[in-house]
């Protein structure tokens, strides 16, 4: 495949390796991601809208069934937020706005199934290009908290210390008041947590007054 940005392209002398001529082909198929020759990626995208509608049935089968929506959150983030955010690092840059909305709608949908909100394929794309960084983990705590139960999501700023995802419930301390929360909005003293004292971040998610805050600026 030959990638050619000119306005005024002539066609190249065929490619060869050793004398042999090689094929030219206008687009080919690497992982599940689709490269064309003018590096569109709507055949990308559709391919990905197809397999998340796909599994979007069961996602409403599972709702029918009456599981809890902390299990559905689980099963589209494994199932279908898996699928939509395949090489998103790749195309999302380049993909055109009807494209993203098309996207975006079937989010929409698992929200209105679920009946909770979800992270977009924007936010999901800034985390993916920055997985090590304070932004990223921020995300990451919120998509668990809203697996625990927690809604009424917000962006904040703020800087907090705060515990990390695990089996035991999540702390957070406010820098200013050094006042320790559960992700309920209990107090530590209350919950029997401990402080932490070790994980600083000034991108970080909060929880107060029973709803969860997000960080995504300082």
């Amino acid at each position: 495949m030959i990638v050619d940005f000119r306005k005024s392209t002539v066609p190249p002398p065929p490619p060869s390796v050793m004398d042999s001529p090689i094929t030219s082909v206008e687009s080919f198929r690497f992982l599940g991601t689709t490269i064309t020759q003018d590096l569109k990626w709507e055949p990308t995208i559709i391919s990905l809208i197809k397999k998340a509608q796909q599994r979007m049935y069961f996602l409403r089968q599972l709702r029918k069934a009456k599981l809890p929506a902390q299990m559905l959150v689980q099963f589209y983030t494994a199932i279908i937020e898996s699928i939509l955010t395949s090489s998103i690092t790749v195309w999302f840059a380049g993909a055109t706005v009807r494209d993203k909305q098309r996207l975006q709608r079937i989010v929409r949908s698992a929200e209105e199934v679920i009946g909770r909100s979800l992270p977009s394929l924007q936010d999901l794309s800034i985390s993916s290009q920055s997985d090590s960084s304070e932004e990223a983990r921020a995300h990451y705590l919120y998509r668990h908290w809203v697996g625990l139960g927690l809604t009424d999501v917000h962006l904040s700023n703020h800087t907090v210390l705060l515990s990390l995802p695990g089996p035991a419930p999540n702390t957070i301390t406010d820098r200013s008041s050094l006042q320790c929360f559960l992700p309920t909005g209990e107090s530590c003293d209350q919950g029997g947590a401990n402080r932490p004292t070790n994980q600083q971040f000034s991108y970080a998610a909060y929880s107060a007054v029973g709803t969860l805050q997000v960080q995504s600026s300082t």
